[in-house]
């Protein structure tokens, strides 16, 4: 695009539509554990033994005042909020039962305050769902991960020596948060540049996968490869599902192939992904939270209540002293008992159902995404924690997703896009009777209207 025909758009739009756009991109970038991110900007003075309670302090500073933004803009429209947020019963109950276990934690206190945090995140995926169509909001999505994945190629510059050593860790913490920030942007970015045609972000996500290959993390680097192999196998989903049955028992076959390897030949199976037979200790710590689990099987020990308290102050692993339990199954356990992780997993699963249905009706690039995130959060918790973190992008896009895909959201988005092309006489939505139907990407009908945006948000309500 010209600079000049660039420049001319920018100045069509209205302050305020900037303004929300640039919020949107900032809480994303946010979430997105960028060098804002609150873990990376401690009080000073502060210790590492006051780590928790600096974050939780800083958190406060940063976060408070957006979900405090974002509850006004919701409540500007109540209905539509509250239809979109409670749109997927599982979610809700999920969410219900985290800050339910205030009643039962072995730690109330940080319990009720990271479980405000993740509602907080989780009224920002209720603003995305309905006020974007999903296509607008991923490509908002592309620009905080790519700002991100810019950040973390200057630190690499910077020092080059660390690449491939294990100690390059970026703007993160730690290599695997690094390593699983980098996968998910290049998935992101390889959707964007199919949905756009974009070779910028088809770059920027090459630059995202030297960037994970530097910090060395091979958890991430599977999910990457895995999601983004699979993509060809789900486009075939809006064509014939025969043809998805036969490479489905194809696939079957060579994981069950790769299973009876691995249990076979564990050191072997182990080293193709750099690990040792104990996955760098993690067989060990979950023979070990097993049996914390069954002390208390049903509803766990509170959310985030466990790592925080005396019962993980003991855990050892080889001198290792870990603070999460590496597997987000077993995390689950240990907050919500086997009732959270039951909630959760039937949530992917129905998640993942009315998402091929949903690709299906819609056959666009945007509409395939929740699909592929579900398969890269279900991946992913295999071996790392990514389940109901306060201010945590990956809980946000679990729950847009799911609220994406629920059928009383996917309804009214289609109803809005009619609505707006052919609208009714008495419509009181904001200048529908004055848009023609060439608004739309220059569609004549509903089905021309979503192949170039995906779902609806608000501003067809």
């Amino acid at each position: 695009m010209r600079t000049d025909t660039a420049m001319r758009r920018i100045g069509d739009l209205r302050l305020a539509t900037i303004i929300e756009t640039g919020f949107t991109v900032l809480v994303m970038y946010m979430l997105s554990e960028g060098p804002v991110a609150p873990s990376l900007i401690p009080p000073q003075g502060s210790t590492v033994a006051d780590a928790p309670t600096a974050m939780a302090a800083t958190n406060v500073i940063l976060f408070g005042p957006i979900y405090v933004i974002l509850v006004i803009m919701l409540l500007k429209h109540a209905r539509s909020s509250w239809q979109t947020a409670t749109a997927d019963v599982l979610l809700v109950l999920l969410l219900g039962l985290m800050l339910a276990s205030t009643a039962w934690s072995t730690a109330p206190d940080i319990t009720l305050r990271r479980a405000l945090g993740v509602i907080g995140t989780t009224l920002f995926a209720v603003y995305i769902t309905r006020r974007y169509p999903t296509e607008k909001w991923i490509a908002l999505l592309g620009w905080a991960l790519g700002m991100n994945v810019l950040c973390n190629l200057l630190i690499l510059m910077a020092h080059p020596g660390l690449a491939g050593t294990g100690e390059f860790n970026g703007v993160f913490s730690h290599k695997n948060t690094l390593g699983r920030m980098m996968a998910l942007s290049g998935i992101v970015l390889v959707l964007i540049s199919w949905m756009r045609r974009s070779m910028r972000a088809l770059v920027c996500a090459g630059i995202a996968t030297v960037v994970l290959l530097a910090a060395g993390s091979a958890t991430a680097l599977v999910v990457l490869v895995t999601v983004l192999s699979v993509i060809p196998l789900l486009k075939t989903l809006g064509k014939d599902v025969r043809a998805v049955v036969v490479i489905g028992v194809f696939a079957i076959l060579g994981i069950a192939t790769a299973l009876m390897y691995g249990a076979s030949n564990p050191q072997g199976a182990a080293a193709i992904v750099g690990k040792d037979v104990t996955l760098t200790g993690r067989t060990v710590l979950w023979h070990v939270l097993l049996g914390m689990i069954r002390e208390r099987p049903v509803l766990g020990y509170g959310y985030n209540a466990f790592w925080s308290q005396e019962y993980a102050a003991g855990i050892s692993v080889g001198g290792w002293m870990p603070t999460q339990a590496h597997n987000g199954y077993i995390d689950l356990s240990l907050d919500l008992g086997l009732v959270g992780v039951a909630t959760f997993i039937l949530a992917i699963i129905r998640g993942a159902f009315r998402a091929v249905r949903h690709f299906r009706r819609e056959g666009t690039p945007a509409s395939l995404w929740p699909l592929m995130f579900l398969c890269f959060l279900a991946l992913y918790n295999m071996s790392e924690s990514t389940n109901l973190a306060p201010q945590s992008l990956l809980w946000m896009l679990f729950s847009a997703a799911l609220m994406t895909v629920a059928p009383a959201v996917a309804r009214r988005n289609r109803r809005g896009v009619a609505e707006l092309i052919y609208p009714r006489p008495d419509a009181e939505h904001i200048g529908a009777s004055a848009v023609p139907s060439e608004t739309v990407g220059g569609a004549r009908g509903p089905r021309l209207a979503r192949a170039r945006g995906g779902s609806t948000g608000e501003h067809l309500q």
